[in-house]
């Protein structure tokens, strides 16, 4: 059974490094790169009626870099989720720094499987 299409959730949140990030811009990216691995299916979980341990595979994740990211400060990312049909969904997230600058874009596919009778 499919599940509904679902879509046009959003979440915000801000990240910060809680410890010492260098100031290295190859280190901080890919500190971003972790980061939005982590958090950018967020928005279409609950629509979806799903949780973080339903996903099966991240069938793609791209970061685009506008500015280097600064983890001495706090970055904005805004998240959201424009489809989540059948057993995939798709989320595509914004960073801003503190001052509204555009700092990267992201997009990330995540497939979820059929339920399995034990």
């Amino acid at each position: 059974m499919d599940l509904p299409e679902t879509g046009g959730a959003t979440t915000r949140i801000w990240l910060h490094a809680s410890g010492l990030v260098p100031a290295e811009p190859v280190i901080n990216g890919c500190v971003v790169t972790y980061l939005t691995v982590l958090t950018l299916l967020e928005p279409a979980l609950g629509p979806m009626g799903k949780s973080s341990t339903d996903v099966s595979a991240l069938l793609d994740h791209t970061v685009w870099f506008r500015r280097p990211a600064d983890f001495s400060d706090w970055l904005f990312f805004e998240q959201n989720s424009p489809s989540g049909i059948g057993r995939r969904a798709l989320a595509t997230g914004t960073l801003l720094n503190r001052s509204g600058a555009l700092m990267g874009t992201a997009s990330q596919e995540g497939y979820f499987p059929a339920l399995r009778n034990s």
